[in-house]
């Protein structure tokens, strides 16, 4: 089957999650098309590795660019894009990432009589009310507005097939919003490649003058409530204990240049390494280099009803995981026992759980295995890839079958 994938954001920016369920469809026969936002200079149309690619046209001017293409509910140019391209390629189905272009896609697919399934990697009410009490300015408030968030939500999830979830408190969430509980599948952000986890990779470059320093790690999105800020001053008594110690940050968002400032009034340079956003295919090798993996995650709705890629990838990595203690990321660690649980926003006791570990590389190495052992046991990505092969494949094959 011809299926498009519509993602709200800059192919292949950011898309770790779309990456597995697209190769998942690759891997199964489906032709695919990803649709994104475009940048000057990226390409509109190519090839990679037999995914199709089509980006948005992009103008030089910036301003116009963004209020043009902004992912946002009902965006003409989205209704448009998405409808052409879907036609174009013979389409048996959309599948949307996230709520901002989920009723664009159902719009398209109702025209061309086909089904929307939409991924829900994101709590997007939820995740509006951790992030905009750290947001500014009117644009980004205007369209972000929680109430109108929740209306489209109510209304996206009762009219798409599916429903994909990363957690099963996400599910009963949705399931409370009115969804029969066979339209919403669980899809997690557990490791599509745990091989790659635990290979031998080079150290890479941004940290070969670090090798004889503990590093903790952070990968992923940058946004306030992943609460980064607290490990930033939680740091100066991680660094007086293990003055070693290395804060490294794979990512980018809209809280990193605010993360760099507060760095270096707190004269914490040469101790945090900023690296920006890398593609998810390089995360191993960090990851194989790193001593402690990082969640410290601010105590909000959207966190505690959500599980990050980072975890699973800590996990299946080796790497012993201190978190903050939310329902979800709990019930995880207590399974696994992979880690150790922090109070959130509690930068004194996350220092003093980060220089206990950083001190005893038998207790350490005794979490990692747990980890790794737990993935490969419990959190498998060919059983949520099953699930979510089973549920396009249903849905979709009755309209191409009818």
């Amino acid at each position: 089957m011809n299926l498009l994938y519509v993602y709200d954001g800059h192919w292949p920016h950011n898309a770790t999650r779309v990456s597995k369920q697209v190769n998942v469809l690759l891997g199964a026969g489906h032709e695919v098309t990803i649709l994104s936002r475009g940048r000057l200079g990226q390409p509109r149309e190519e090839t990679q590795d037999g995914l199709s690619v089509s980006r948005l046209p992009t103008l030089a001017w910036t301003s116009l660019d963004r209020l043009l293409t902004y992912p946002v509910f009902l965006n003409p140019v989205w209704i448009r894009a998405i409808r052409k391209k879907a036609a174009a390629i013979g389409a048996a189905g959309i599948i949307v990432r996230d709520l901002p272009l989920a009723p664009a896609a159902i719009i398209a697919g109702r025209a061309l009589g086909i089904p929307v399934h939409y991924d829900m990697a994101e709590v997007y009410p939820a995740a509006l009310g951790s992030i905009l009490p750290h947001e500014s300015g009117p644009a980004i408030r205007a369209v972000r507005v929680l109430r109108l968030a929740e209306a489209v939500e109510r209304w996206v999830v009762r009219r798409v097939a599916t429903t994909f979830v990363v957690s099963e408190d996400s599910r009963e969430r949705c399931i409370g919003l009115g969804v029969p509980a066979n339209r919403v599948v669980l899809v997690g952000n557990t490791p599509e490649h745990p091989d790659d986890l635990v290979a031998d990779w080079p150290v890479p470059p941004e940290l070969a003058g670090e090798t004889d320093r503990l590093k903790l790690i952070f990968v992923g999105n940058v946004f306030a409530d992943r609460g980064l800020r607290v490990v930033l001053d939680a740091l100066p008594t991680i660094l007086d204990a293990v003055p070693s110690t290395l804060l490294v940050v794979v990512g980018d968002g809209r809280e990193l240049p605010r993360l760099k400032e507060h760095a270096q009034e707190a004269k914490l340079d040469g101790a945090v390494r900023f690296l920006g956003w890398r593609h998810h295919d390089t995360h191993a090798a960090y990851l194989r280099h790193a001593h402690i993996g990082l969640l410290p995650f601010l105590d909000t709705e959207h966190i505690r009803i959500t599980l990050a890629n980072k975890l699973f990838d800590y996990m299946g990595a080796g790497l012993p995981v201190v978190a903050t203690d939310v329902p979800s990321m709990r019930r995880v660690i207590d399974a696994s026992q992979c880690g150790i649980l922090v109070p959130p926003s509690d930068a004194e006791g996350l220092a003093r759980e980060v220089i206990g570990l950083l001190r005893d590389p038998d207790r350490r190495a005794q979490l990692g295995a747990a980890g790794l052992q737990s993935v490969a046991r419990d959190y498998a990505w060919k059983d949520d890839a099953r699930r979510f092969l089973d549920a396009v494949g249903k849905q979709t094959a009755r309209v191409v079958s009818g």
